[in-house]
C-alpha cells in the first residue's frame, strides 16, 4: 500500500499571511544580531516594528534587509549616546574641578588663585588669621590714612585702632605677657607671609593652590610669639619704617583678595567657554568617525537592497 504523502501548504498565500509569517524571522533573529546591551536590542525591536508596519515585507530577503536597517539604526543611536555621554562626563569633571579651569586663566597671582579656589569651594575662611573681607577692608583703609610717625607702641595703638583691635582678638593670656601690638603685628605678618609663600610638596599630585587652605590662628601658634620686639631699635624712624613694611602685607593681601573676586568672575566665563569647546580627543574622534561611517554605509546598503526587492514584486 502506497503511503500517503503529507500535504504541505507551501507557506502563506495571502498578503496578510505573508506579513504575519515574515515576523517570525524577526522574533528569532533579534537574538543573533550582536547587540551591545538590552537597550540597543529594544531600540532595534522598535525600529523593526515601524519598518514592518510601513514596508510590509513579503519575503525572507525583505525581512533580512529590515533587520539590517534596524540593527544599523540602533547602532547609530547608541553611538550618538556614547558621544553625548563622553561630553557629559567631561562636563561633570570640569564643573567638579575648578582648579582645572583656574589653571587656564593667566594674569593672576598664585595667592589670588588660592583665594579664588577657596571662594569657589564655598569655604568659610578664605583669608589667613580668620580675617573677614570687612575686617581686612577696615584695616586697609586705616593703613592708607596713616599720616603720623609710628615711632613706638603708644603711637602704633593710637594711629591704628582697627588694626590693633583685630590683633587683640588673636591675643591669648597663655603667652604669659601683656598684649603688645608690636609683637602681635610681627606674628600676624609672619602668618600672612606664610600664606603668600606656602608651596605644596613636590610629591603632591594636586595643583599647589588647590592644596593650600587659609590658616587660622591656633593656641600653640600664639604661644610661639616672640617675648620681645623683633624690630631693630635704631630710633622712632627705624621703628616706623619696620611697622610700615609689615603693614604692606595687609595691603597686598587686600589687593590679592580683590583680584580673587575678579578671578571668580573670569572663572565662570572661562568655564562656559571650556564647556562649549568640549570635544573627544583626536584619536577618539577618528575612531568614532570611522565607526559611524561604516555603520552608515551598511545602513545605506540595506535600505537600497530593500527598496530594490520591493520594486521587483
Amino acid at each position: 500500500m502506497t503511503p500517503q504523502r503529507s500535504k504541505r501548504t507551501g507557506g502563506p498565500k495571502t498578503a496578510a499571511g505573508k506579513v504575519s509569517s515574515s515576523k517570525n524571522s524577526f522574533k528569532h533573529g533579534l537574538t543573533t544580531l550582536g547587540f551591545a546591551d538590552g537597550i540597543e536590542a529594544q531600540e532595534a525591536k522598535s525600529f523593526i516594528d515601524e519598518l514592518v508596519a510601513y514596508y510590509k515585507p513579503q519575503s525572507p530577503l525583505e525581512s533580512l534587509q529590515i533587520q539590517r536597517i534596524a540593527l544599523c539604526k540602533a547602532k547609530l543611536v547608541k553611538l550618538y549616546s556614547v558621544e553625548q555621554a563622553a561630553q557629559d562626563l567631561a562636563l561633570l569633571n570640569l564643573q567638579g574641578n575648578p582648579a582645572v579651569v583656574l589653571k587656564r586663566i593667566e594674569g593672576f597671582s598664585f595667592v589670588s588663585k588660592r583665594i579664588a579656589l577657596s571662594m569657589l569651594r564655598g569655604e568659610k575662611s578664605v583669608l589667613p588669621l580668620g580675617l573677614s573681607e570687612k575686617r581686612l577692608k577696615e584695616i586697609k583703609q586705616e593703613i592708607d590714612g596713616v599720616r603720623n610717625l609710628l615711632g613706638d607702641e603708644p603711637a602704633l595703638r593710637l594711629a591704628l585702632k582697627q588694626t590693633v583691635r583685630f590683633l587683640e582678638t588673636l591675643w591669648e593670656e597663655s603667652d604669659g605677657d601683656e598684649f603688645s601690638a608690636d609683637r602681635y603685628l610681627s606674628w600676624a605678618v609672619k602668618k600672612i607671609e606664610d600664606f603668600f609663600n606656602e608651596q605644596s610638596s613636590k610629591s603632591s599630585k594636586q595643583e599647589p593652590f588647590e592644596e593650600m587652605l587659609a590658616k587660622v590662628h591656633l593656641p600653640d601658634e600664639v604661644r610661639s610669639l616672640p617675648k620681645v620686639s623683633v624690630r631693630k631699635q635704631f630710633g622712632p624712624e627705624s621703628f616706623h619704617d619696620s611697622i610700615c613694611t609689615d603693614l604692606t602685607r595687609f595691603t597686598q593681601l587686600w589687593s590679592d583678595f580683590n583680584a580673587a573676586k575678579k578671578l571668580v568672575e573670569r572663572f565662570h566665563e572661562t568655564q562656559a567657554l571650556m564647556v562649549k569647546a568640549i570635544t573627544p580627543s583626536p584619536e577618539e574622534s577618528d575612531r568614532l568617525m570611522r565607526y559611524q561611517t561604516s555603520i552608515e554605509r551598511r545602513l545605506s546598503s540595506a535600505i537600497g537592497e530593500l527598496l530594490a526587492l520591493q520594486a521587483r514584486r
